[in-house]
């Protein structure tokens, strides 16, 4: 094996350890056009509690992150009944697996795409699709399992989220995987998911780089619907894994030649 490919296993493994990120305070309500955004680093990908009239959390880590995650909502003094909803990038176990845990302690509906429901209800990931040598080595690492559940809402197209207390919407993104979807505010903050990599070794060096996700049902697809978002507006990127992105720099990587 090629000592390149040893240091990305070894710190991609490394990125599986509890993370130790800033302290978390209290977040209190803003304005629905203008919301608050805390990121969550929960040692493998991202999640987001995302402020407006009330906190909507976006991604939940795998179950076995849900003590951190649990204990940061905590951290942010949001209380049980508080969330309005609990929305998923996609189904694979580092975005989807603690969903349900969260749901059974907050009491907020999970809302998942349509053609994803299928690895919630079998608790586990489709097969991964590598884009690279590395992601097929480091494949064994991160295909985790995770107790089945069913959502609450199934998205099939956008959806207004002014009623949950953010000017905003969901939007379906196919690519990453059939259910991918994206988050975009009114302010042009957007939450990705999966459909771009911030950086490198899972998002631990250049965060802010664009570059493409280890894995992608589709690749071709997931990376045109970069485009499409940044088109709706997005300016400023929220990931899975590393990021922030600027739109700007996106574009010049995924779009320029569209």
């Amino acid at each position: 094996m090629r000592a390149a490919t040893i240091v990305n296993v070894v710190a991609w493994s490394a990125l599986a350890l509890p993370a130790c990120g800033p302290s978390l305070v209290a977040m209190t309500p803003a304005t629905p056009e203008k919301p608050n955004v805390q990121m969550l680093d929960l040692g493998i990908a991202n999640a987001y509690v995302i402020y407006g009239r009330r906190p909507i959390l976006f991604d939940s880590g795998t179950s076995d992150e849900s003590g951190k995650l649990t204990k940061d909502l905590d951290r942010l003094a949001i209380k049980p009944g508080d969330l309005a909803l609990i929305v998923l990038s996609h189904g694979h176990a580092d975005h989807a697996g603690g969903a349900g845990i969260v749901r059974d302690r907050w009491h907020a509906p999970i809302v998942v795409g349509k053609d994803d429901v299928e690895m919630l209800h079998n608790g586990r990931n489709r097969k991964l699709q590598p884009m690279s040598f590395t992601a097929r080595l480091l494949r064994p690492f991160i295909d985790a399992t995770f107790k089945p559940y069913n959502p609450d809402i199934e998205v099939t197209a956008p959806i207004d989220l002014g009623p949950y207390g953010i000017t905003g919407r969901i939007i379906p993104a196919p690519g990453h995987t059939p259910g991918s979807q994206v988050l975009l505010l009114a302010d042009g903050d957007a939450f990705m998911g999966d459909l771009l990599l911030g950086g490198y070794l899972g998002g631990a060096m250049f965060s802010s780089s664009p570059g493409t996700h280890y894995y992608h049902d589709d690749r071709a697809a997931a990376e045109a619907q970069i485009c499409v978002v940044i088109r709706a507006g997005a300016k400023r990127l929220y990931l899975g894994h590393g990021g922030p992105v600027s739109a700007d720099d996106a574009w010049k990587r995924f779009c320029s030649g569209h």
